[in-house]
């Protein structure tokens, strides 16, 4: 990924990205595919880094998870940015965005751990779920696990990029947020405050 100095992020901030948008595009070659689908990340004692999850069995996509390499993408807030927002002119319009791109070796699990996977995610999104047995029960949990495939993902190399507009003037920063966050549209207001918590 091309990333200019001022848009480089660093670890820390690209893993606790991974962990606030975690919904993923997955994509490997030979055939190329994609699949979308919200990834888990697991850092070891040893310090190495795994992203974890599971598609659905009819998606074909699993019998790529064989050992090759896969890149991740993470997206978080974007939007449109005008040349107007810009206190010196002409400006050109552009698009300021936020991403995390990981590469790793991807591979299936053994069947036997597609319920710990799927457990795991459940509680994480759920954590109230074993209040609810007559819904998440054993058989329901049995079923899913039956109709999933789960994999993991070594991390093998893992960039961040904020751009945010960085490289211009703080009265150019200060003005495209504030017409962000006065805009009627959800990603705009997104980008503002997410500009606001990692600007100041």
């Amino acid at each position: 990924m091309y990333i200019p100095k001022p848009f480089n992020v660093e670890l820390s901030q690209s893993l606790n990205f991974i962990r606030a948008y975690p919904f993923a595009s997955i994509t490997t070659t030979e055939p190329l595919q994609a699949t979308h689908v919200p990834l888990t990340l697991i850092e070891n004692q040893n310090g190495t880094l795994l992203l974890e999850g599971h598609v659905a069995r009819a998606n074909p996509h699993y019998k790529c998870f064989d050992g090759r390499e896969a890149l991740c993408i993470f997206t978080g807030p974007h939007a449109y940015i005008s040349g107007l927002d810009y206190e010196k002119g002409p400006a050109v319009p552009t698009w300021n965005y936020t991403t995390v791109h990981v590469t790793g070796t991807i591979a299936r699990l053994p069947e036997e751990q597609n319920r710990l996977v799927a457990l795991r995610m459940l509680s994480h999104y759920e954590p109230d779920h074993t209040e609810h047995q007559s819904v998440y029960n054993d058989a329901y949990i049995d079923r899913l696990s039956k109709a999933i495939v789960s994999f993991h993902i070594s991390v093998s190399n893992l960039q961040g990029k904020f751009k945010l507009g960085q490289h211009r003037s703080e009265a150019d920063q200060i003005k495209t947020r504030e017409r962000l966050a006065a805009s009627d549209h959800y990603e705009d207001k997104a980008l503002a405050q997410f500009i606001s918590q990692h600007q100041n």
